[in-house]
């Protein structure tokens, strides 16, 4: 996604309570219904003083003017809107984003709607007044769904209908439906909240949870969550939805919607937007900061393909802090050392966060990794340096060895130190976090350029 970076995230994203979304709602509609009765009262007038000056200039004239016949004007007849949406226009499932484990499969697309897609949705698009309409479908094995709809209307002020509509029944599922089956029941809304896109236009997620009247499984999996994404681009209104199991969600699924929303709005066809994230790290950044080296060892970088942490793969499966834009690494090793540090940066400070967190959980749900002498993987609470900070230690139950690792992030920039050593969990490992504390310190003066506002 090479026109992900670009990404403006805006703010953080902030929560509209219903009664705001509906105020907002009212006073567009109340604005539309203002503007037709004002049109309508001009064009009276208009109509009105050329018959009030003729009715009262006749006695003034010495003969009645000449009458001719009336020329017929024809009614202009309204020039259709030409969809032009394609299928071309949904993500694909490279773009799509599943923080457990698995990836999505299915994304057959279609351009018919033949049913509704989403558990709460009443009316189809093209009830909305949609001119086009193109959707695709995911899963992972049969309890895991995502869902991709795209509208076209006849203006962006019509699409902005459409969302407020869908909003509404979101906020408001008084009897959501699941195609063929068991009806939810208890459903619960959360809040709107605003999600930043990488072009213009305006994105939105609800989450919610309801629970299917089932006994397989038991309570835990009776119990769903659903995210729902919606973002409008031009005349163009894109509804992304995920469902599963509330028992299996172990990460946050809202990143994940929204990192689709804007994938999604950037398939569109916005306008790039701009954005105050420096992603591009200048040529002097001093990424060799009292680097260790001896006689002995051997020195990979500074340069972006540099080797550098080695927390990419925690448990023998999965790639971590790999969506970055801009990298320089270096690694200096020898037969009892290591020392690795890297920079990277993303596209905003919410995918940022958002790898921090999936690497994290990936670390909390695996403490130990393989036989004996097997690898235990600990998350240690410690100073933090920037916005947020990780402190991990990767040792041997048997013996000594392996690494202890910091990672710290400015907004959309995340600095990763590793020390590679003879280390033990119960001895030496405290003494490794502060030496990688005391640099995370050093490296943080030159890391205020990538906070929005400065150190």
């Amino acid at each position: 996604m090479s026109d992900l970076h670009g990404f403006d995230p805006g703010p953080l994203p902030r929560p509209l309570p219903a009664a705001e979304v509906r105020r907002r709602g009212d006073r567009l509609r109340r604005r539309r219904r203002l503007a037709t009765t004002a049109a309508t009262l001009a064009a009276v007038a208009v109509i009105a003083a050329p018959v009030a000056w003729y009715a009262g200039g006749l006695s003034n004239q010495a003969s009645p003017p000449l009458l001719t016949d009336p020329v017929e004007t024809p009614t202009p007849t309204p020039t259709p809107v030409v969809p032009t949406l394609a299928v071309e226009h949904l993500i694909s499932t490279e773009d799509t984003e599943f923080g457990g484990a698995g990836e999505w499969s299915g994304g057959e697309p279609a351009s018919e709607e033949t049913h509704l897609l989403h558990p709460c949705q009443r009316s189809p698009f093209s009830a909305l007044g949609a001119v086009g309409y193109v959707e695709a479908g995911w899963h992972v094995e049969s309890t895991f769904t995502l869902t991709q709809t795209i509208a076209e209307f006849g203006s962006s002020a019509e699409a902005r209908d459409a969302r407020d509509r869908f909003v509404d029944w979101l906020l408001d599922c008084e009897q959501p439906h699941d195609g063929e089956a068991p009806e939810p029941l208890d459903y619960t809304a959360g809040e709107l909240v605003e999600v930043p896109l990488p072009v213009d236009g305006a994105a939105h997620l609800v989450d919610s949870t309801y629970r299917l009247d089932i006994t397989e499984g038991g309570e835990s999996f009776s119990r769903h969550r659903m995210v729902t994404g919606l973002a409008v681009v031009g005349s163009r209104l894109t509804v992304l939805t995920s469902t599963m199991p509330e028992a299996d969600y172990r990460w946050d699924p809202t990143q994940d919607m929204a990192l689709m929303l804007g994938r999604a709005a950037e398939q569109l066809g916005g306008e790039a937007a701009s954005h105050p994230w420096v992603t591009a790290i200048p040529g002097d950044f001093p990424i060799d900061l009292g680097l260790f080296t001896d006689g002995d060892g051997h020195v990979s970088g500074p340069s972006q393909d540099a080797e550098g942490a080695d927390i990419r793969v925690v448990c023998g499966a999965g790639r971590y802090l790999d969506r970055w834009l801009d990298r320089v690494a270096v690694r200096s090793s020898g037969p009892e050392y290591a020392d690795a540090r890297e920079l990277l940066t993303f596209p905003d400070a919410r995918t940022a966060q958002a790898e921090l967190g999936d690497l994290r959980r990936a670390i909390e749900d695996c403490p130990t990794e393989g036989a004996s002498p097997a690898r235990v993987w600990t998350v240690h609470e410690g100073a933090q340096v920037g916005e947020e900070t990780l402190i991990v230690s990767r040792t041997l139950d048997v013996g000594t060895g392996e690494n202890v690792f910091l990672l710290t992030r400015f907004d959309n920039a995340l600095l990763v130190l590793d020390a590679g050593g003879e280390w033990t969990l119960d001895s030496t490992v405290d003494a490794g976090i502060d030496d990688l504390v005391a640099l995370a310190d050093a490296f943080a003066p030159h890391l205020c350029q990538f906070l929005v506002d400065g150190c």
